[in-house]
């Protein structure tokens, strides 16, 4: 019987250590929704992030094209974002900001990759098409409560 007692203490230990390891706190404070403050902090915070390193890259003075410079930097915000779980009542806001979001550095690389062959009409056009993306955006962002992100 003393080997089984000391068999239970063993596990539970391994168990009390499991679960306070960083790896297993971070996984468990990860799947809990943010409050609205927090959520709006921390995407904020994001935004905020990108537009400083789209400021430091500019007065850097660029070798590469700002247009792919830009949609990197909104990529990487997109995947930050896309990791944070939004309180319930703006998850549907949330989930379309990131779609529409995604959908605008798709058409933003292609647009990017094509600019050499597009005639001036095709350029106008695109140009307008990313606009209204713009526009859509800044009223998710307004709508979510995050005026850093706005466009």
């Amino acid at each position: 019987m003393a080997a089984g007692s000391s068999t239970i203490v063993a596990l539970t230990v391994l168990g009390v250590f499991l679960a306070l390891r960083p790896e297993s706190r971070v996984s468990v404070a990860s799947s809990a929704r943010l409050s609205t403050t927090q959520y709006r902090a921390q995407v904020g915070e994001i935004c905020n992030r990108g537009k400083e390193r789209g400021r430091r890259i500019e007065a850097a003075g660029p070798t590469g094209p700002a247009l792919a410079a830009s949609t990197d930097i909104e990529r990487d915000e997109v995947v930050s974002i896309k990791q944070l779980p939004p309180p319930d009542e703006l998850k549907a806001k949330h989930d379309e900001m990131i779609a529409v979001w995604e959908r605008r550095i798709s058409f933003l690389r292609s647009l990017y990759e094509g600019l050499d062959t597009m005639s001036d009409e095709e350029k106008l056009s695109a140009a307008q098409k990313a606009d209204s993306m713009n526009h859509k955006l800044t009223k998710l962002f307004t709508d979510l409560g995050v005026k850093e992100c706005t466009m």
